[in-house]
C-alpha cells in the first residue's frame, strides 16, 4: 500500500501477510496531508480500559515526568482521566472509582504467621503471583521470587526442555527454606489463545511432565500439593461452528490435592469454587481464617483428622479448564498426560467454579488469569471492575464524578480536544465498546466539538481478525450518537503490553496516538 486508503483495505491487507489484530502495526487518520486527532497540550484523555496491569506502561508513558522507558518526541501536557487506579504510583490520577484492594489476602495471612514463601512464574504471569495474588496490593507478603523468561521462539520448538528448567530453578531456589510454594505453569493460557490444534496438544503433554518431576519432589520433600487452575482455556480448541476457539471459557477447573502420606480418610466437598481455595490452604497449615475470607475449605477429613506436612505447594495450571471428552475438540483430552491423569484417579479431586458470579464477574462470563488469581489469593469474592464500572456508568456516576466534570469542562473552555483510548472488544476483562459508548454519551453532554477514538484491537476475547466487523459496527454506534471519530488503530499487543519491552511496544503505541506514525488511512 503506497497511498492513503480505508482502515478496511488497510486491515485486509494485513490479515492477507498474516498480521492479526493482537500485533496490528498502528494505522492513523489522514486529513490534508496530516495525522488527524492527536494527542496536544491541555487535551483531556480517557484511558477507557480498566483491569490495571496491562494498561501501566502506556500510562507511564502519556502521564509520568521522569518516564524511562523510552525517549519520547513530544510530552503533552494532558487531563488524564483513567477508569481505575492501574497502580498505586498513579495516584494523583482521580479515577472512575477506587480500586478495590483486598486487606488480607492469603500471602499476608502467611506472613503474620511465620510462614516462609516463595512464588514462581514465568514472565509472562509474574504480575498474577505478586500483585493479583496478594489483593492488587504492590507490597504485600514478604517472599522470595522466582521469575523464569521462556523466550517466545522456545513456546514453539523445546516448550518441554524450557518447563523442566522452570521446575528445576524452583527446586534450586526452594532448599528446605519455604513452608508455602505458589508455581504458575503459564504455557497453557499462552498457547491456548493460538490457533493451533497440534501445538496445543504437546502443551499439555509438556506441562503434564513438568508437573509429574514437581510432584514427585515435593512429596520427597514431605510436602502437600494442591493442583488447580486460574480459568478455562486450552479445553476447548474448537467452536460449535468449527472455528478455532481462542478465548477464555467459563468452564470449571480441576482441584487435585496430594498429601505426603497416603489419602486414607481425605475428601473434598463438590460445589466449591476458586474462593474456597486460600482457606483450604489456611486449614491444611491449621491457620485460621482472616474475618474477611468468606471461602471455605474444601477438605474433609475423618474424625477430624490433620495432614501432617511439612509444607504446601499451590500450583495453578493456567487456562486449564475441564471440558469435554472429546479428541477432536480438547486438547487435553487428546494429550497424553500420565501423571495429571494418576493424580486425579489416585488422590482426592473435585472441581470448581472459575468464572461468572463465582468469581465476581457477570453471570455467565469466561474467567481470567487476574481474576483468577485474585480470587485465589483473596480467599472470597471479589466484585470486579467489568461489573462496577458498567453499573457505576449506567448509574450516570460519570455525569456526577466532580473530577471528570472539571477535566471536561477545563477541555470545553479552552476548545481542546477529548481523546478516549479504549478496547474495540464487545467483552473483554479490559473493556468493552458498550462502555466506550457510555462514556461518549457522557462527553456529548458537555457539548465538545473535538473527540477523537484511537481504538485498541483485541486478538484475544474477539476472534483475531474481527476488528473490520467490530470497527464497522462501532462506526455506526458513533453516527448514530453523533460524537466522535475513529482516528488510530492499534493492536493490544502493542498497546497493552505488560512485558517491559517499552521500546518494542509501547514506544509504536504511544508515537502513534502522539506523532501520527502509522500508516495513512482516509476513511472507515
Amino acid at each position: 500500500m503506497s497511498r492513503a486508503v480505508s482502515i478496511r483495505d488497510y486491515l485486509t491487507e494485513m490479515y492477507q501477510k498474516g498480521i492479526t489484530d493482537y500485533w496490528m502495526p498502528p494505522a492513523v487518520k489522514y486529513a490534508k496531508g496530516r495525522p488527524l486527532g492527536r494527542i496536544n497540550d491541555s487535551d483531556c484523555v480517557i484511558f477507557a480500559c480498566r483491569r490495571g496491569e496491562r494498561e501501566i506502561q502506556l500510562t507511564e508513558a502519556l502521564t509520568q515526568p521522569d518516564f524511562s522507558g523510552f525517549v519520547r518526541s513530544r510530552v503533552p501536557k494532558t487531563y488524564f482521566f483513567p477508569l481505575i487506579e492501574y497502580h498505586e504510583k498513579f495516584r494523583n490520577l482521580i479515577p472512575l472509582l477506587p480500586t478495590e484492594r483486598v486487606r488480607m489476602p492469603l500471602g499476608k495471612v502467611l506472613e503474620q504467621a511465620g510462614i516462609r514463601q516463595i512464588r514462581a512464574a514465568e514472565a509472562e504471569k509474574f504480575a498474577h503471583v505478586t500483585f493479583f495474588f496478594d489483593g492488587r496490593n504492590e507490597e504485600v507478603a514478604d517472599c522470595e521470587y522466582v521469575r523464569f523468561d521462556i523466550s517466545k521462539e522456545n513456546y514453539h520448538i523445546d516448550l518441554a526442555d524450557q518447563l523442566m528448567r522452570f521446575v528445576e530453578t524452583v527446586k534450586e531456589n526452594h532448599q528446605q527454606k519455604y513452608e508455602f510454594m505458589l508455581i504458575n505453569f503459564a504455557a497453557g493460557d499462552i498457547l491456548g489463545h493460538v490457533p493451533d490444534f497440534l501445538r496445543q496438544v504437546m502443551c499439555a503433554e509438556a506441562v503434564d511432565l513438568a508437573l509429574g518431576s514437581l510432584v514427585r519432589w515435593a512429596q520427597e520433600s514431605e510436602l502437600t500439593i494442591i493442583i488447580t487452575a486460574d480459568h478455562g482455556l486450552l479445553e476447548q480448541a474448537f467452536l460449535p461452528d468449527g472455528s478455532f476457539s481462542i478465548a477464555h471459557t467459563a468452564a470449571k477447573v480441576p482441584f487435585i490435592l496430594i498429601p505426603p502420606t497416603e489419602p486414607e480418610g481425605i475428601y473434598l466437598r463438590s460445589g466449591g469454587s476458586l474462593a474456597d481455595v486460600a482457606p483450604t490452604v489456611l486449614n491444611l497449615f491449621g491457620i485460621a481464617q482472616s474475618p474477611e475470607m468468606t471461602g471455605e475449605s474444601l477438605l474433609i477429613l475423618n474424625n477430624n483428622e490433620k495432614i501432617s506436612t511439612k509444607g504446601v505447594v499451590l500450583v495453578v495450571l493456567d487456562g486449564w479448564g475441564i471440558g469435554v471428552n472429546d479428541p477432536l475438540i480438547n486438547p487435553i483430552f487428546a494429550a497424553r498426560i500420565p501423571n495429571l491423569e494418576k493424580y486425579i484417579n489416585s488422590y482426592p479431586y473435585t472441581e470448581l467454579f472459575a468464572a461468572g458470579e463465582h468469581v465476581g464477574l457477570l453471570p455467565g462470563s469466561p474467567g481470567n488469569s487476574e481474576t483468577g488469581h485474585l480470587t485465589l489469593g483473596a480467599g472470597r469474592v471479589v466484585i470486579q471492575d467489568e461489573v462496577r464500572i458498567p453499573e457505576a456508568i449506567k448509574k450516570g456516576e460519570l455525569l456526577s464524578h466532580t473530577n471528570f466534570h472539571e477535566l471536561l469542562m477545563r477541555t470545553a473552555f479552552r476548545q481542546n480536544a477529548v481523546h478516549v483510548l479504549m478496547l474495540l472488544s464487545e467483552q473483554s476483562s479490559h473493556g468493552s465498546i458498550g462502555e466506550t459508548l457510555g462514556i461518549l454519551e457522557a462527553i456529548k453532554y458537555h457539548r465538545i466539538d473535538q473527540v477523537f477514538i484511537h481504538c485498541i484491537l483485541d486478538g484475544r476475547s474477539a476472534p483475531p481478525r474481527a476488528a473490520i466487523d467490530l470497527i464497522e459496527k462501532f462506526g455506526k454506534d458513533l453516527k448514530t450518537l453523533e460524537i466522535g471519530e475513529i482516528v488510530t488503530i492499534v493492536g493490544r499487543g502493542f498497546a497493552l503490553d505488560r512485558s517491559g519491552d517499552y521500546q518494542n511496544t509501547t514506544q509504536i503505541a504511544y508515537e502513534a496516538f502522539i506523532d501520527g506514525k502509522g500508516y495513512p488511512v482516509c476513511v472507515l
